[in-house]
């Protein structure tokens, strides 16, 4: 059984199952990791089921899940990974209680409640521990406004578990002994979260990929939820969350998580810590929530209408000779700086180099363009505006021509840029006009260093923008490993509850061990027992002796002596 090498048709069937039975869409979780093609969550969830089920083959498990409504309910609940505790992560909640709380809670009147949302609650644990602290933060301020948690998961299941706020005598690895005493009840088999705490708390179930969001919110705790989804998903959530929070609101995430797909909304905290706020000014980009299930579906051709207004062929064929012989060479790349698409006479500025053969851009540019090459694409990504790099020098064959470089980042495709190679005419530097037989030599070596001072401050003024476009690159470079470095944390947690329950199922196998070794001994005795019946004579009691001549009749003569 090997999912690796499943394609992702098999699974996107799955998840249509899925979606057509629960009315929950994973086809934008994470199904592979960054680098590497390994099994993620979804992978190993689904081979789980099917070691439950016996089956080595992802086509028998389709099978199954097209003829049984349960096992699709039971998939999805799999997927839906309720793994947290109290004050997971304790330097985050004393920074939050310590420097974020009292900064909410600021010259904030009685009238201007508190508002705060953990989307992804699970089973309660993360809510409870952000009311303990912010009851403890208000029992340290003079004015007391109202407060109010709101808190909501997609698996019903789990909010009902947290709706009851009844936790096992376990939690007491987590929760000091003096916050027991103060904001639990003990309880038959556990504690019970006391009253007030409970009241301060709301719990709903809520898609937050489709279902209308909170808004006006001072706090967001959203932790180890976007781990576990694709780009595509994580952007919708990181909207959803900047559309929620107040400008001077904080976003709280997971120590595996960053605002990376969306990195003009939110500005860091405390990045360690992973505390956020937004950005001013920031634009989500026309992000709609309007938009429902269809929300990811690919863009449809166009049928009849479009037909009606399709270019004809003699217009088609003008805006190509056009392109041909007016337009630059130019050339479009991906997100990984490889070429994807040529456009004209890309040689005198792209050269496939000599070795292993490669479309990386940077490797097939001439030298002299690779440092500017790098600036403008970057600028053109970060910017989504047109950039334009004028007087670049490129020397060939003893000649040295003067570009243009031109990058625009594309809309229809996310981080492809299109690149174009604009070829200029170089005027000659004007020569300054003095009377004949009257050069002044003074004047003229101070214009020729005004010059070289001038281009010496040009030279320079482009090396800075070619090093803060190194910089940038090389932060990226380190927000991907930072990427790898999550996926690497989130597998290590899966791990880690996989362990859990072979550790639950290693002391269950123990116990039935013990019980087999008792009904062992018992059939022992037994045997033993029936083994003694079956050696005495009949009709004489086991157990007993019968002596040596006492078992046979007297003879007459032996009775009259």
């Amino acid at each position: 059984m090997d999912l690796i090498e499943q394609p992702a048709s098999k699974f996107s069937e799955i998840f249509a199952l899925i979606r057509a039975t629960v009315g929950v869409d994973f086809s934008h979780y994470k199904l592979t990791t960054i680098r590497h093609y390994k099994l993620t969550t979804i992978r190993r969830r689904i081979a789980r089921r099917m070691l439950l089920h016996k089956t080595s083959s992802l086509d028998e498990y389709i099978i199954i899940l097209r003829k049984n409504a349960d096992e699709v309910d039971a998939l999805h609940q799999d997927f839906l990974i309720n793994l947290t505790s109290f004050f997971r992560d304790p330097e985050a909640f004393e920074e939050l209680q310590k420097r974020f709380l009292p900064k909410i809670l600021k010259d904030r009147s009685p009238e201007s409640p508190l508002r705060v949302w953990v989307p992804g609650c699970a089973t309660g644990e993360e809510v409870y521990s952000i009311a303990v602290c912010l009851m403890e933060t208000l029992g340290e301020v003079r004015t007391k406004p109202p407060a109010q948690i709101f808190a909501t998961d997609i698996s019903e299941r789990a909010v009902k578990k947290a709706r009851a706020g009844l936790y096992p005598e376990t939690i007491a690895a987590d929760v000091s002994s003096e916050r027991l005493r103060r904001f639990f009840l003990r309880s038959e088999g556990g504690y019970q979260i006391r009253k007030p705490l409970r009241e301060l708390c709301v719990f709903a179930p809520q898609n937050l990929f489709m279902d209308p969001p909170f808004s006006r919110m001072d706090l967001i705790s959203c932790r180890n939820v976007l781990i576990y989804l694709g780009t595509a998903l994580q952007e919708r959530v990181l909207n959803t969350l900047h559309y929620a929070l107040k400008p001077s609101g904080i976003l709280l995430l997971g120590v595996s998580e960053t605002t990376s797909a969306t990195p003009h909304l939110f500005q860091p905290e405390d990045a360690g810590l992973k505390f956020y706020s937004k950005r001013p000014g920031a634009d989500r980009r026309g992000f709609d929530f309007a938009r429902q299930r269809g929300v990811f579906d690919l863009p449809k051709v166009p049928h009849e209408k479009g037909a009606k207004i399709r270019k004809t062929d003699i217009e088609e064929e003008i805006d190509q000779i056009v392109l041909k012989l007016c337009s630059p060479a130019g050339v479009v790349v991906n997100e990984a700086m490889e070429v994807v698409l040529f456009r004209g006479q890309t040689n005198p500025f792209l050269q496939p180099p000599s070795g292993k053969p490669t479309f990386n851009i940077l490797k097939m540019a001439h030298r002299d363009l690779v440092l500017d090459l790098r600036t403008v694409i970057h600028q053109a990504r970060d910017s989504a505006a047109v950039v334009k790099r004028e007087g670049v020098e490129l020397r060939c064959d003893g000649q040295c021509k003067q570009l243009n470089l031109i990058a625009v980042a594309l809309t229809t495709r996310e981080n492809h840029c299109m690149v174009l190679f604009e070829e200029t005419t170089q005027k000659p530097a004007a020569q300054p006009q003095t009377a004949p037989g009257k050069t002044d030599g003074r004047k003229k070596q101070r214009a020729e260093e005004d010059l070289e001072i001038a281009s010496i401050r040009s030279e320079l003024a482009e090396t800075k923008r070619d090093l803060e476009a190194i910089i940038q690159e090389q932060e990226t470079s380190n927000e991907a490993l930072r990427s790898a470095n999550e996926e690497i944390l989130s597998s290590n947690e899966e791990l880690h509850c996989t362990n859990e329950e072979l550790q639950t199922a290693k002391e269950e196998l123990q116990a039935s061990n013990e019980e087999l070794r008792a009904v062992n001994r018992e059939l022992q005795n037994r045997n033993a027992e029936l083994a003694q019946v079956d050696d005495c004579p009949a009709g004489e009691q086991p157990g007993t002796h019968v002596l040596a001549g006492f078992d046979r009749p007297l003879h007459r003569k032996e009775h009259e002596d």
